[in-house]
């Protein structure tokens, strides 16, 4: 089928029989590929899925019928990489606690409020009252 020009030429026309013609054509090609990235029996099914309609919206891409089997492997392979570290941002941001995005303020006193402790302390030492 890669090297049939009348197949090539439907399917970038949008003709749905060409499509299911590749997806029928490739489709246990894809789904390895995706199961290779992601590792997961469900989760390939579901790239593979999202990898065939890539390529319809994407069909104007194909320049050549002959690089249909690497430009849909291609395609999987991106949106099982995308799956995965979208999976990973949502792991981290699910464990993170709630004031993470806010960097901690030290609670070692810094230079300035240490003078201002020593100075109050001074003056506390030689009027003879306690330190607020």
């Amino acid at each position: 089928m890669d090297t049939n020009p009348t197949w090539w030429q439907a399917f970038q026309e949008g003709d749905l029989d060409a499509f299911a013609a590749l997806i029928e054509e490739h489709q246990r090609g894809v789904f390895a590929v995706a199961y290779a990235v992601v590792l997961d029996r469900g989760l390939a099914e579901d790239v593979a899925q999202e990898a065939f309609i890539a390529a319809f919206q994407r069909r104007a891409q194909l320049r050549e019928p002959t690089a249909a089997r690497s430009w849909l492997a291609a395609i999987a392979r991106n949106l099982g990489r995308d799956l995965l570290r979208a999976r990973k941002r949502e792991h981290l941001v699910g464990d993170a606690p709630i004031n993470a995005s806010r960097p901690r303020r030290s609670r070692a006193p810094t230079r300035a409020r240490r003078s201002r402790n020593s100075a109050r302390m001074g003056s506390a030492v030689t009027s003879g009252t306690r330190a607020a």
